[in-house]
């Protein structure tokens, strides 16, 4: 049998600084991730930042209204809610409601749903609706509420308030 030998020591040195600039190499890259990229889960996005996302969607939503409709915002309504059994967090709803010509409901539906691309667009024989992500884990439902309304209800979902 043949003995081995210990490692140089220029041999150990350089095993060293390999280890080194490749755990110097991911704490750079786990930090730059920590800080630039976009959350994967709703619990790692702040209430606030649901609340934005609502908000451009209800500046596009009026933005591209017909002229003959009319946008009447009902604000945000806030509830408590647990995120995990030990931590709580806040979810917010916000309606807005459009008003206009009756009968005209499944045409501004049709270009709300146009306007937002929807995902799914669900008519039954009374009621008809819209419903689509805005992105950053917020959810939009559009349906005809009676004639010539549209209710509108955007949901953030439970986050965390800070």
């Amino acid at each position: 049998m043949k003995e081995r030998k210990p490692l140089s020591t220029n041999k150990s040195r350089l095993w060293w600084l390999v280890g080194g600039a490749w755990a110097l190499l991911l704490l750079g890259l786990g930090a730059w991730s920590a800080f630039n990229s976009p959350a994967s889960i709703r619990d790692q996005s702040t209430l606030a930042s649901g609340k934005g996302t609502v908000d451009r969607v209800v500046g596009q939503i009026s933005d591209e209204l017909s002229e003959k409709w009319r946008l009447d915002d009902g604000g945000y309504y806030e509830n408590t809610c647990s995120i995990t059994p030990m931590r709580d967090g806040k979810a917010a709803t916000r309606t807005v409601t459009l008003s206009g010509p009756g009968g005209g409901e499944e045409a501004e539906l049709g270009r709300l749903a146009e306007q937002f691309d929807s995902r799914v667009k669900t008519t039954d024989s009374s009621v008809s609706s819209v419903y689509f992500d805005a992105g950053n884990f917020v959810a939009v439902r559009a349906r005809e509420n009676g004639s010539g309304v549209i209710v509108v209800e955007l949901k953030t979902g439970c986050r965390p308030t800070n």
